[in-house]
């Protein structure tokens, strides 16, 4: 994730802000059991093989050992092109049961018609994350950087025009929106259809770290220095966040992570899932995990 990265994060106060008053009663519609997802943004990391894949694992096993390794998966790829009913049907027939894939809505809606005269790659989209059936995590929208308040009817009118029943998420990036007015009357509306507004928490866009819930669930792109020191103590911080915001009715946490060398987010995503089994009491499990591979979250 490119959004925000510096190439020093030295000297800088990277601490989570305070969250808005308002998330208390957003908490309150959550339902349990809660759900701790954990994962990165591919499985094809040739720098992986050999380390957690088999050294000689083919070409089409990756997702099977990557979904050994986490139970959630930021999608990116579906904003490039957006995949056949068969090729959806093929992911999921290699993840276990638990694992989730949140799909990135395709570039041709957001990025190059900005949600105008798109009926086609919608429906095919639609299609597609239909075929995800209990696969699928929350479909999630990545604003255009230029995007912004200016074009707000424009984004409320297409996502009035999504099933209500569709897990989504949308990510600001312009400035604006995160000023006062522009996020508090976003916020009205995305509670009101329990839309969810992702947080962003990179070092050099500290506006993007809003801690704004919308609906009972929180999905967080993490956008790590390479293990530097902050990391840690920044992952912390949102362990103890979430561990509170779980207690009060958090439905679901979905932590993404971003590292520059994305050959180090397995070790992040341990760190992480240390963190939480020391802050919460709780481990972070996979049930389908195969034993004799290891254990990368113990």
């Amino acid at each position: 994730m490119k959004f925000g990265k510096l190439d020093s994060v030295d000297g800088l106060d990277l601490r989570l802000p305070e969250e808005h008053a308002q998330n208390a009663s957003v908490l309150k519609m959550g339902r349990a059991p809660f759900r701790l997802g954990l994962g990165g943004t591919m499985w094809n990391v040739p720098e992986w093989k050999g380390r957690i894949y088999p050294a000689k694992v083919k070409q089409s096993e990756l997702l099977v050992c990557y979904s050994r390794y986490f139970n959630s998966i930021e999608l990116n790829a579906t904003h490039y092109r957006i995949p056949s009913v068969e090729t959806v049907i093929n992911w999921v027939a290699q993840s276990p049961k638990g694992f989730l894939f949140s799909p990135k809505f395709p570039q041709t809606i957001s990025h190059y018609r900005r949600f105008i005269n798109c009926d086609e790659p919608t429906n095919d989209f639609l299609k597609a994350v239909d075929a995800f059936g209990d696969r699928l995590g929350y479909s999630f929208i990545q604003l255009p950087p230029h995007f912004g308040p200016a074009s707000e009817a424009i984004l409320l009118k297409y996502i009035s025009s999504l099933p209500k029943d569709l897990p989504l998420a949308v990510e600001f990036r312009h400035p604006q929106w995160f000023e006062p007015d522009a996020l508090d009357r976003m916020a009205e509306v995305f509670m009101e259809r329990k839309v969810g507004l992702i947080i962003s928490d990179t070092a050099g866009r500290r506006d993007a770290l809003h801690m704004r819930l919308t609906a009972p669930f929180c999905i967080v792109r993490f956008g790590g220095n390479n293990l530097h020191p902050s990391d840690e103590i920044r992952m912390r911080d949102w362990a103890n966040k979430v561990n509170a915001w779980k207690r009060k009715g958090l439905e679901s946490f979905e932590f993404w992570m971003h590292q520059p060398d994305s050959n180090l987010t397995p070790e992040a995503c341990t760190l992480f899932a240390s963190l939480w089994k020391e802050l919460s009491g709780e481990k972070f499990s996979l049930p389908w995990y195969d034993d004799a591979q290891g254990r990368l979250f113990e």
